[in-house]
């Protein structure tokens, strides 16, 4: 399942066990993608799954080439109403093949169940996949952060219930990949993206990870970016 890549790790804490988690996408020779798990107790030694991968493409419900590239990647995981959720970037056989965001659930995080889509693409170019996706709560406000394949900049939607999030309200934080939102100290949300740029040479294109504040309202509304 990775002999061709690994990409996108996903790094949190599984308190019940003890452990720390990688979740990354596993890439086989053909790039077709699913999606794997690494333990570790201490941050410096890891050991794979013996059982990877923990989700695959459902072959009845999203696109699956099985000679070619696949979208199944970019895990992001998270704890809420006692459950583990991940949210993967993948494109579903409806419309044009329309990019969406995989959420599945699990008690345990090596069986997952497909509770239907988070977000469908519904801007003017469905098929892009959203790439890198993450979802934060913010005071009363849901916001959903992703980068549109093969198209500059980072989006976020912004509503006060995820039934309201759509492509005509998104907001381009940044021209950066891979957006990411952190909090390492109390109400300070750290915005985290990859930027390009040319190298000394002015050919070669290189990439660094640019962070600054993510600010918003009280109630987590009208997000923006303090540089």
């Amino acid at each position: 399942w990775d002999d061709g890549a690994i990409w996108a790790p996903e790094v949190f804490r599984d308190e019940a066990n003890n452990r720390w988690v990688i979740a990354y996408t596993g890439c086989d020779a053909s790039f077709n993608q699913s999606i794997c798990l690494a333990f570790s107790d201490n941050l410096r030694h890891w050991a794979k799954y013996v059982y990877n991968p923990v989700a695959e493409v459902d072959t009845t419900t999203y696109l699956h080439n099985k000679d070619g590239w696949t979208d199944f990647r970019d895990p992001y995981i998270y704890r809420q109403d006692n459950q583990w959720h991940m949210l993967v970037t993948a494109a579903q056989n409806i419309g044009v093949n329309t990019g969406v965001i995989y959420h599945g659930t699990s008690d345990d995080l090596l069986s997952w169940t497909d509770v239907g889509p988070l977000f469908t693409h519904d801007g003017a170019q469905p098929w892009r996949v959203l790439e890198s996706p993450q979802y934060k709560v913010i005071g009363s406000t849901h916001h959903l952060l992703f980068g549109e394949f093969d198209t500059p900049g980072s989006t976020i939607l912004s509503a006060p219930d995820p039934s309201g999030w759509t492509m005509a309200n998104r907001v381009l934080l940044d021209y950066g990949y891979a957006p990411e939102v952190d909090e390492f100290d109390a109400g300070v949300r750290i915005f985290s993206r990859l930027a390009n740029y040319f190298l000394p040479d002015g050919v070669n294109l290189g990439y660094v990870v640019r962070m600054d504040t993510l600010l918003t309202d009280p109630d987590g509304s009208n997000p923006s970016l303090y540089k």
